[in-house]
């Protein structure tokens, strides 16, 4: 019997925070190359935008994490961003915190929003805009979770609870070939917020905020992962530091990462991570 001798699947080389692997490689092209894409389902990412004196916005983020809780489990992630003039802090009363983010503030303006609550479905374009009402959510979330998976992502954490540094590893392994303006984005959410809302006229000041988007650690628009254009089976790494915040709970803290094509801003595939 002829026996086929397999070369090494991967080759490290460090760039940078960037490492790229080209392949698999085997000695006989005429085989087929398993590139695992049975390990890699679909998650959809929903960015959620709201404000603390928004009216109406507690009941669509009700809905929302019973989305992301129970039909999508699994397969949609939710991050809720508070930008626009309903997340302004007010001088004095019960409305005094601030939960507005640089990337918040920029994606208002991109995503030309100009009311909340709304939510960005993978960022895809609906009459010219990246986002939807809040009737339209369900239907474009199932349209999203039923497409193949187009990038495997996996996260991986350390955090000093000293020094209240964490470290964080993304590697992304394209299932699909990609063009060279690929960006990663990765963002720090924290759960479990117990802070004042207005809902439905009422200030609630024990509401709990959920999965609200604390800061990003590569920019607004993320970092761009190849110069050249992206081919099926290539896997890249990025790693990042970060020194958190004091007044963020580590415990309900956690890591999205996520790809998305820097020109259409489409994203590709998302994933979640807790940190500790």
């Amino acid at each position: 019997m002829k026996h086929l001798r397999f070369l090494p699947l991967a080759f490290l080389v460090w760039i940078a925070s960037c490492d790229v692997i080209e392949g698999p490689f085997v000695d006989n092209p005429t085989n087929p190359v398993d590139t695992n894409t049975t390990a890699a389902k679909r998650v959809v990412l929903v960015e959620e935008f709201t404000g603390i004196k928004c009216p109406n916005c507690p009941e669509a983020s009700h809905f929302a994490h019973g989305l992301a809780k129970g039909t999508y489990k699994d397969k949609m992630i939710l991050v809720s961003i508070h930008a626009g003039n309903l997340a302004k802090p007010n001088g004095s009363g019960d409305f005094t915190a601030d939960y507005r983010t640089d990337v918040g503030t920029e994606l208002w303006t991109a995503f030309q929003l100009d009311h909340v609550p709304v939510a960005s479905i993978n960022r895809t374009l609906e009459g010219g805009v990246h986002w939807l009402e809040k009737g339209l959510w369900e239907s474009r979330i199932a349209e999203e979770v039923a497409k193949a998976a187009e990038v495997k992502i996996d996260i991986t954490t350390t955090y000093n609870d000293g020094n209240r540094n964490l470290n964080v590893s993304v590697d992304n392994e394209f299932l699909v070939d990609a063009t060279e303006n690929e960006n990663l984005l990765v963002y720090l959410i924290e759960d479990a917020i117990v802070s004042p809302q207005d809902s439905s006229g009422e200030h609630v000041l024990d509401y709990e905020h959920k999965d609200m988007l604390r800061a990003s650690l590569n920019t607004v628009w993320g970092e761009n992962l190849s110069t050249t254009a992206i081919s099926t089976g290539t896997k890249i790494a990025k790693q990042y530091s970060y020194t958190v915040p004091a007044n963020y709970n580590i415990d309900n803290c956690s890591i999205v990462a996520f790809v998305h094509n820097n020109d259409t801003k489409v994203v590709r595939q998302a994933a979640i991570k807790k940190i500790k």
